[in-house]
């Protein structure tokens, strides 16, 4: 491997690390409440199939129905499911947060 093409490989991995970073900063701190219950249930139940879209996104009274719906496609998937518990406490972060 010639130096230039050396140079180049590393540059991108750090690049992609750099992002990779970014991304996981930039996503916490956009967050309300970013260290509660609902925020990282919010995150861990998005990532599985995609970005978490914003909260803002959706008025309160939509998200209830999204989150059904996302449970439908993680069953399909045969990803875990959130308790009914954990269901709620998405739903109530997302409702007290949305537009």
């Amino acid at each position: 491997m010639t130096k230039t093409k050396y140079f180049i490989l590393v540059a991108c991995m750090f690049w992609i690390t750099a992002c990779n970073n970014d991304k996981a900063a930039q996503t916490k701190q956009a967050l309300p409440e970013p260290d509660s219950n609902g925020a990282k249930l919010f995150g861990s139940f998005c990532d599985d199939c995609h970005a978490p879209p914003r909260i803002a996104s959706h008025k309160p009274d939509e998200w209830r129905n999204i989150v059904e719906r996302m449970q439908t496609h993680r069953l399909k998937k045969a990803y875990s499911l959130l308790t009914e518990n954990e269901k709620e406490e998405l739903i109530a972060y997302l409702e007290k947060n949305a537009s």
